[in-house]
């Protein structure tokens, strides 16, 4: 049998652990709600009030985690594009060369436009200020990138240079969807990812033979 001090501690701490994990829930919901409004044309327009009534939270509460609608929007773009890192790592093969995983993460990026369009064009539009956050492919980029490199796949540029060259190509490549999809064939799509391999140090031919067997495994077309 507990003693009174016993069971007075144990209901502390839970009450301590219900008391850190409200405010994570209550953020949760409310980047959720971001992404579902992501696919609103409108989204940058929605007030406070219909956020916080999608995520059945209480008005007063949004402040307490962002300053204002622009760093939400933000964070739920940032959410759907970490759902991206998780659709790489799926497809990827123990045995793929970093060229490979490479050309698979920028295909599955590109791919946006066909299975999240909504979303890409918010990434089209805002593209250049989420290549400053350091927070989902930002990273995930960086280490693909220095991957290639300590493997001799890529040649030693400077990673940063190197980021700019990916995020820039692929961010114009979504950008082309938006604005003249009718030029976005899969053609047009492995060469670009073709041609920024070259860019980081790859053979044409390796490049355009990973960029194609890259959007084969995105597309589903390599059931390996």
């Amino acid at each position: 049998m507990r003693g009174p001090c016993e069971t007075g501690r144990r209901g502390g701490a839970g009450r301590a652990h219900e008391a850190s994990r409200r405010p994570r829930e209550t953020r949760r919901k409310l980047v959720e709600a971001g992404v579902v409004l992501l696919r609103r044309a409108d989204y940058a327009a929605v007030p406070v009030a219909e956020i916080t009534k999608l995520a059945d939270v209480g008005l007063g509460t949004f402040y307490n985690h962002f300053a204002g609608k622009d760093e939400l929007f933000d964070e739920a773009v940032q959410s759907v594009l970490n759902e991206q890192i998780e659709r790489m790592s799926a497809l990827g093969h123990a045995d793929d060369s970093p060229v490979t995983t490479a050309a698979i993460a920028m295909h599955v990026v590109l791919g946006l436009a066909q299975s999240d369009p909504a979303v890409a064009v918010v990434v089209a539009r805002n593209g250049l200020r989420l290549l400053d956050a350091e927070a989902a492919l930002v990273p995930q980029a960086r280490a693909l990138v220095q991957a290639g490199q300590a493997a001799g796949s890529f040649t030693e540029l400077d990673v940063d240079l190197a980021l700019s060259l990916v995020g820039g190509s692929l961010l114009g490549g979504l950008h082309t969807w938006w604005s003249s999809p009718e030029l976005v064939t899969p053609e047009w799509t492995v060469e670009l990812v073709a041609r920024v391999l070259v860019a980081l140090g790859c053979d044409l031919g390796d490049a355009r033979r990973a960029s194609s067997s890259g959007l084969d495994r995105v597309s589903g077309r390599d059931a390996g």
